[in-house]
């Protein structure tokens, strides 16, 4: 039969009785049964679809000598397609159909020449979806929520080839999203949407096609976005099959809670353990009571073959305003960082910190060991100028200076017109010792720095000018500043005429 009578028998069949039968429904994926013959010779299926599909449909014959043939209307009655019986004479197929929108789709079942064909039977009819459009309702409703470090699993069907998670982000997050499959051909690809919907990352499949990933995507905001799993070719694909996935967090926001957690307290000499992971920066709080001079050290335990990790640590201080004061880089083994002697501005309270190198956007994560020794304490300290004893003439004091004590006061009684011998030996140590006469008035008499063994210094016959307590300071080189720290012998003589 031409294609032309072919289409005139349709839409006759459409025109005319078929349309006085009572409504016969059929949805996708539900075969449904029927008979043609010489008593009823066509009838009409009706499909109602939520958006612009694809699909086939076939009808089998199931009885009988029936020779089928199929014809698809659109909404606005026009028809779509029309399929006659195959090389069997069995079934007749529309093997893909693209529909041009949502709507009531009809389907007219008939025999061959309709009214005037002489065969008849039973038979099964299937519409199939080959995949339903991105805007239909089932690919635009979130299938769940997805949390960092979860796994979820899910199918993709071709009714169901787009389905969205969504995740939401306390932070301008970094994250990586992986898509595995579990059964089936699936070829899983990933997209990323933001708040407003448009994309900013898309996840290619692998060299086998059965995972993929979006590897190391900074998300702009907080806020929620949607994490898409759908198939190679979207619309185009035809491959289905269940699936995980896994959202990881790599890098918090800045405003992101994990990153937010109250400083513990750190104090000089006392190592502190941490780890870094996507809170790649840890906060410390050091308390001083002056301006010291600190040395802050941030050990791996990774790098250095001590512990598990990958860590490339680095460290900063800031006061507490949240102003960085300053900030040392790993060193050439890419395991240790450290701010050498800094100085700090006042007394107070800073944040020692903790960080991993590239800080949010940085891949290395692990333990460290962090330490902040004190190297000088502050010319505001107290504890510098109370007194630490006594001297008497003809005898000698031992004494110690650190970096926390770097000067030591020892007091005497003079009177006008004498004259003293002053000897400053060191016992132990590094120490470069230094030292200075105070009148009892507060004034200097006279200083002496050390001699060329860098290890004694004298002061030889000083004039004491007034009766009272005279102080002898003694110092290491470099004072709040100094590297060196000793033990010390203190000797003082009166000197005859």
């Amino acid at each position: 039969m031409k294609i032309g009578l072919w289409l005139l028998v349709v839409l006759l069949v459409l025109s005319g009785s078929a349309l006085a039968q009572d409504a016969l429904v059929i949805t996708y994926g539900v075969p449904v049964e029927g008979q043609v013959g010489d008593s009823q010779t066509d009838q009409v299926w009706t499909l109602t679809v939520d958006s612009a599909d694809r699909i086939a449909v076939t009808v089998e014959r199931l009885s009988g000598d029936l020779l089928p043939q199929i014809a698809l209307r659109g909404p606005d009655a026009a028809v779509l397609s029309t399929a006659g019986p195959d090389a069997t004479g069995a079934v007749a197929r529309i093997e893909r159909q693209e529909l041009p929108a949502a709507g009531n789709y009809q389907i007219v079942v008939q025999r061959l020449d309709g009214a005037t064909g002489v065969t008849q039977g039973r038979y099964r009819l299937t519409v199939t979806v080959l995949a339903t459009a991105v805007l239909n309702p089932a690919n635009q409703s979130i299938v769940a929520d997805l949390q960092y470090g979860q796994t979820l699993r899910g199918e993709l069907t071709s009714a169901h080839w787009y389905q969205r998670y969504r995740l939401t982000a306390s932070g301008a997050d970094l994250i990586r999203v992986d898509v595995q499959r579990l059964s089936g051909g699936l070829q899983p690809q990933i997209e990323i949407l933001n708040p407003s919907g448009q994309q900013i990352a898309f996840g290619w499949g692998s060299a086998s096609a059965d995972s993929a990933q979006t590897d190391r995507v900074e998300l702009p905001e907080a806020g929620e976005y949607t994490i898409v799993v759908l198939r190679g070719g979207a619309i185009d694909g035809s491959t289905t099959g269940r699936y995980s996935i896994t959202a990881t967090l790599l890098g918090a926001g800045d405003t992101n809670p994990l990153l937010q957690r109250t400083p513990r307290d750190i104090v000089y000499g006392q190592p502190v353990t941490g780890e870094i992971t996507a809170r790649w920066y840890e906060g410390w709080l050091l308390s001083t009571t002056s301006a010291d001079t600190v040395t802050i050290r941030i050990q791996s335990q990774g790098i250095a073959g001590t512990g598990p990790g990958t860590l490339i640590p680095m460290v900063a201080i800031f006061d507490a305003a949240g102003n960085e004061l300053s900030r040392a880089w790993p060193d050439g083994t890419g395991g240790t960082a450290v701010i050498t002697r800094f100085p700090l501005p006042a007394a107070g309270e800073y944040i020692v910190r903790a960080e991993r190198s590239s800080g949010k956007l940085g891949g290395t994560t692990g333990p460290y060991t962090l330490t902040v020794e004190l190297a000088g304490t502050g010319l505001d300290s107290p504890a510098l100028t109370a007194l630490t004893g006594s001297l008497r003439y003809g005898a000698a004091v031992l004494g110690d200076l650190t970096d926390a004590q770097w000067e030591n006061r020892w007091q005497f009684d003079g009177r006008a017109g004498q004259a003293v011998d002053i000897v400053l030996e060191r016992t132990s140590g590094t120490l470069f010792p230094v030292m200075e006469l105070l009148a009892p008035d507060g004034s200097v008499v006279t200083g002496a720095w050390y001699d060329a063994s860098r290890s004694r210094s004298i002061i030889d016959g000083a004039g004491l000018g007034q009766d009272g307590t005279y102080t002898i300071r003694v110092l290491r080189e470099g004072q709040q500043n100094g590297a060196t720290r000793g033990g010390y012998r203190l000797s003082l003589a009166l000197q005859t005429p």
